[in-house]
């Protein structure tokens, strides 16, 4: 035996006599090499050779397989651990988001430089105010995977690739409700089948017809830093040649201001009718909406109560239903009308 192989095994043996330990162990703390040489001499291979045969069977089945065996093992426990938080993914495998860069920003003084600036984001979307013949507005109230709770909340949803705004907001109330605009109705009787009524029309072939007489998207531009390149948005507008009265545009927001996040279309859809069977009804089944749901139909002054205590739990949500109301009360609400009060006023402060 050469002087260091035994000094290392004298080391060896005052660690293990004075502190109790593995010798293994012990040994880590010496040479590498000589190590893991006594970890072979002490028949200890497992050590070495399982995280090596790990490694081996990943490189050899891929990614893929290694993210379908975590999934199959997560679907056996299920019942163990129950959640809705399932699996983690990249976020722009996501179908929700269009891209996810991390930016490199300039201060607008020039001073300062931010290179970890983390911007979302996602696929544009509409929320719409639907309010019946009858005057009523009809809502929502489910739960919702980041609100803790229940919510109320309106008609929305994402636009789909080549849609413009407003014939999302046409389709997600067909879809969620049955609902549209009468001069939906009458383009459907006439275009499906001359004499029919609207206990023989189907969500699909509504669809078809709010694809078919959509008219051509408005598009705005808006400079960048780069001449060559532009932002293209849709305005969102309801074109004059829609010929439809009772779909109102409320405005384009930005969800974050600095983190991107999309935009959100808000709309009003006033004096709505049934497109089909069991239309605005608790009996029609809702498409499009992963969350089970009930179905409300509130006053004006209902409306203002649950947005006033806050029943509202997402911000889009509120300030769809604010603007709305603001609208159909040309601008003030109506119990602030009259009164000198510099501010406006809301659940038990309002008076007639």
């Amino acid at each position: 035996m050469n002087r260091r192989r035994r000094r290392v095994l004298e080391m060896e043996d005052k660690s293990h006599d004075k502190m109790n330990i593995d010798p293994t162990l012990a040994n880590l703390r010496g040479n590498t090499a000589n190590s893991l040489l006594m970890l072979f001499q002490r028949r200890k291979m497992y050590y070495v050779l399982l995280p090596a045969v790990l490694l081996l069977g990943i490189m050899r089945a891929g990614p893929q397989s290694i993210r379908r065996s975590i999934v199959d093992f997560l679907g056996s426990t299920k019942e163990r651990y129950p959640s809705r938080h399932w699996e983690k993914r990249n976020l722009q495998d996501a179908i929700c988001i269009r891209s996810v860069p991390v930016k490199v920003v300039r201060s607008e003084d020039g001073q300062s430089v931010f290179d970890d600036w983390l911007f979302l984001e996602e696929v544009n979307a509409v929320n719409v105010v639907v309010q019946t013949v009858e005057g009523k507005f009809v809502v929502f109230e489910q739960q919702k995977y980041a609100i803790p709770g229940k919510t109320l909340s309106p008609v929305g949803g994402f636009i789909d690739a080549g849609e413009s705004p407003l014939t999302s907001a046409k389709r997600e109330v067909l879809e969620e409700l049955g609902l549209g605009s009468k001069a939906t109705l009458s383009k459907g009787l006439q275009m499906v089948a001359p004499g029919v009524g609207v206990n023989d029309l189907t969500v699909e072939q509504m669809k078809n017809v709010i694809m078919q007489t959509a008219h051509p998207d408005e598009v705005e531009s808006f400079p960048t830093s780069n001449p060559s390149k532009e932002i293209r948005l849709s305005t969102g507008n309801i074109p004059k040649m829609e010929n439809d009265p009772d779909w109102i545009f409320l405005g384009r927001y930005r969800t974050a201001a600095n983190r991107g996040a999309g935009f959100l279309y808000s709309y009003l859809l006033k004096n709505a009718v049934p497109l089909v069977p069991d239309g605005g009804t608790a009996q029609y089944v809702s498409e499009g909406d992963d969350e089970s749901q009930s179905i409300s139909f509130l006053s004006d002054d209902q409306m203002m109560e649950m947005i006033s205590n806050g029943r509202f739990q997402e911000i889009k949500w509120a300030g769809t239903f604010a603007l709305s109301l603001l609208h159909l009360r040309d601008g003030m609400p109506g119990c602030c009308i009259g009164q000198q009060s510099a501010g406006l006023c809301f659940g038990e402060n309002c008076k007639s």
